[in-house]
């Protein structure tokens, strides 16, 4: 990893502790904690900035699942974060920080500016062939329908304002309008 790489790596992380310290004090921060630590089970050894950190890492690299991320995160930044877990772990703990994830993605790009337009586009996370045997998103994900039909999934709802620049991503279940 070039020197170039590792000071934006760490300057990313850096940023992403600060805003997770911070948020933490809040109500929104205890409710992200709550459903991040089980009542089962070995308590997460990869904290919730690492699991940001590496997920915006994978988007920045552009792979598009943690499936093909993981192999090569775990050979080229185990010196960075040394308790990353097993695969199944780590997509758990990505589950897990999808909360935290959306928090931090507003806090990102909200600029409070008066004049906007909103829109929705559905995100479907399975077939509807597969809705009753889904489980990644269980309990999170709900039944919706656009003008094209019936999904099972989230709605992506998007502020801009005039110049077209996103201010305030909103996911909701399937179900809202």
């Amino acid at each position: 990893m070039s020197e170039k790489d590792e000071s934006a790596l760490i300057t990313v992380y850096r940023i992403v502790d600060e805003f997770i310290n911070m948020v933490m004090n809040f109500p929104i921060g205890k409710e992200i904690q709550k459903r991040r630590t089980g009542k089962r089970g070995p308590k997460a050894r990869l904290a919730l900035a690492e699991v940001i950190t590496l997920n915006i890492l994978r988007f920045h690299l552009k792979v598009h699942d943690l499936k093909n991320f993981h192999p090569p995160a775990q050979n080229m930044y185990k010196s960075y974060f040394p308790c990353l877990p097993n695969y199944a772990n780590f997509l758990k703990a990505t589950n897990k920080s999808f909360p935290a994830i959306l928090v931090f993605t507003r806090y990102l790009l909200f600029r409070g500016r008066q004049n906007f337009f909103m829109d929705s586009t559905p995100l479907s996370v399975c077939d509807n062939h597969y809705i009753n045997t889904h489980q990644v998103a269980k309990g999170y994900a709900s039944r919706g329908k656009t003008t094209k039909g019936w999904f099972y999934g989230f709605k992506l709802h998007g502020a801009c304002d005039e110049d077209g620049t996103l201010m305030n991503p909103v996911f909701s279940t399937g179900s809202r309008s």
